[in-house]
């Protein structure tokens, strides 16, 4: 579980491999208040590591702003 977290200025806000496909995203802050959720890119690895496939995970609900920690 990824939770609220605050991604703020970054060139890449997160990614993952193959051992973190089943990461749950949730109430994260991405850099702007989102309505839609907001989706966190990664690679899923094919046969024998020869074949990589894009993959997405979700953040089915983003944090509206920035938590104060």
């Amino acid at each position: 579980l990824i939770a609220k977290n605050n991604f703020i200025n970054n060139t890449i806000n997160a990614y993952f491999l193959q051992r973190a496909l089943f990461n749950h995203w949730s109430e994260n802050y991405w850099d702007r208040p989102r309505i839609l959720p907001y989706p966190i890119f990664g690679i899923k690895w094919g046969c024998f590591i020869i074949l990589t496939i894009p993959w997405v995970n979700l953040d089915w609900h983003p944090a509206q702003a920035p938590y104060d920690i």
